[in-house]
């Protein structure tokens, strides 16, 4: 079921891209941003599941400095 799913979201983006109502650079950022958030939640799951710990996940953080709020939003992965 899961290549379903994958190919379901594949097409969906591909569709926007082609009725113009999505930048590709929109879709491929939006689909990494939901890999590394659905990933990071199902290791957190299986974690809190007693699975084997995670070594990777995304992380976001603000920090104001100088008066400006500045956003960080990253992503590790470790092989």
């Amino acid at each position: 079921l899961e290549p379903v799913l994958y190919a379901a979201a594949f097409g969906i983006g591909i569709g926007r891209v082609a009725d113009r109502r999505h930048w590709t650079s929109d879709s491929v950022l939006g689909a990494a941003m939901g890999y590394a958030i659905g990933r990071t939640i199902a290791h957190r799951q299986l974690n809190r599941l007693g699975g084997k710990p995670s070594s990777g996940g995304a992380a976001l953080g603000a920090s104001a400095d100088d008066g400006e709020t500045r956003y960080l939003v990253t992503y590790r992965m470790t092989f």
